[in-house]
């Protein structure tokens, strides 16, 4: 969401990249005018703008704005999108990632993030109705 990416621009001292994450290219990125964020790539709210926007591999983005991209911690919420985006995390391997299986308006996606994830080789430790938090290795 452009007007999100300039706040943080704004707030933060690190490099913000104002991009989706997904396959290299651009896409138009749907933002909900009600709730900015249930945004997404996928997402296609009533009330919404159509917005081209630059698509990056999330391991791009994290080489490019990290000084080491070594991450304990990684949430994936792109409201539909996740495994797409999981995907293109190269080998980087988070030691949690807490990733959104449950998008409001779409069926379930937890056989398929479950499958991803310990394909991966992760394991479920936590859900919720929204969310799972896997752990590598252990």
């Amino acid at each position: 969401d452009p007007m999100n990416c300039w706040k943080c621009r704004e707030n933060r001292k690190c490099e913000v990249m104002c991009a989706a994450i997904g396959e290299n290219g651009i896409a138009q990125f749907q933002v909900d005018l009600d709730d900015r964020g249930l945004s997404g790539l996928e997402r296609v709210p009533e009330n919404r703008q159509s917005i081209w926007t630059p698509v990056v591999f999330l391991y791009d983005a994290m080489v490019r704005t990290l000084d080491d991209p070594k991450v304990d911690l990684l949430s994936i919420d792109t409201e539909g999108t996740e495994i797409e985006v999981w995907r293109g995390i190269g080998n980087i391997r988070p030691n949690i990632v807490i990733m959104e299986y449950n998008t409001l308006g779409k069926p379930s996606n937890e056989v398929a993030v479950v499958n991803e994830m310990e394909a991966c080789g992760y394991r479920v430790v936590w859900k919720n109705a929204l969310n799972l938090i896997f752990t590598h290795g252990q």
